[in-house]
């Protein structure tokens, strides 16, 4: 999965700013000059973030809320707020697609 940016989309899911969210399998992950390799160990698929996709994931080291991810990118990114949370949701919404990230239950 490649994202080097983010765009708004009128078919994004609509974002929890409270939904926490988590990594889920075993994976390694190595840099690259203009983003990051993950490689699942279970399977063997192996998946190019960009730059941008690959911060979320190193921030994903731990779980994090829409909006913890969305402040930090925010503090380094030409984005607005409401554009940064939404991207991010539709973001992790395509990883969970993927199995690579789950949702951690908010009172959990």
């Amino acid at each position: 999965m490649v994202r080097k940016g983010f765009s708004s989309q009128d078919d994004e899911p609509t974002v929890d700013l409270r939904e926490r969210w988590r990594r889920v399998g075993d994976f390694v992950s190595a840099p690259l000059d203009d983003g990051i390799v993950v490689l699942d160990l279970t399977d063997g698929s192996h998946y190019f973030l960009g730059e941008t996709a690959g911060d979320i994931w190193q921030l994903l080291e731990e779980p994090r809320t829409v909006a913890e991810i969305g402040e930090e990118l925010v503090s380094t990114y030409a984005i607005t707020r409401e554009e940064c949370q939404s991207s991010v949701g539709a973001f992790l919404h395509d990883l969970a697609a993927k199995q690579l990230v789950e949702r951690v239950p908010i009172d959990g």
